[in-house]
């Protein structure tokens, strides 16, 4: 049934339960009227009520308090940085080699299928469709100002200057 749903346990279980198994074996052939639940119960009790003894809990718990009210202090602005830390990796691009290059290459093989299409005579609504592709992906990918302040001072100063440069003197 695991396999079936492709739940997976870890390696300390499925040892626990071969280890137990084998035990069992090993008990019923010196003695086969034993039963190991029954023979393991007290032991096992002892030592859940050891591992999750309420005064254990209770203080263990009272360890960890203060740093839980100074969460719940700081909650807002936990969750305020939070939200910021993930609108700025919303905003950013996935990383890769092809990053702004993508939709440039998608258009080209859009274009060369095109003009296969076109020489070869095919039909016309198949090469329009492909040439429609093409150049909503080219418009698509075409980086936009992110800095808006930056491309001002770039028109005004390095594009206008060779313009002010070479302009007559009173005009």
């Amino acid at each position: 049934m695991a396999g079936y749903y492709q739940i997976k346990y870890p390696g300390e279980i499925i040892l626990m339960v071969k280890d137990l198994v084998t035990i069992e074996g090993v008990g019923h052939i010196f003695d086969p009227e034993i039963d190991i639940p029954f023979a393991a119960r007290k032991h096992v009790q002892l030592v859940l009520m050891q591992e999750f003894n309420p005064i254990n809990v209770i203080r263990e718990s009272a360890l960890v308090l203060p740093e839980m009210v100074d969460v719940l202090r700081k909650k807002l602005l936990i969750l305020t940085e939070g939200m910021r830390v993930l609108e700025s990796n919303l905003k950013k691009p996935p990383p890769g080699p092809l990053n702004g290059v993508r939709g440039t290459l998608l258009a080209g093989f859009c274009l060369l299928a095109e003009a296969f299409i076109l020489a070869y005579a095919g039909p016309w609504y198949a090469w329009a469709v492909l040439f429609l592709i093409a150049i909503l992906l080219e418009i698509r990918s075409k980086p936009q100002a992110s800095h808006p302040k930056k491309v001002q001072f770039f028109l005004d100063n390095v594009i206008s200057y060779p313009i002010r440069f070479f302009k007559k003197p009173g005009s």
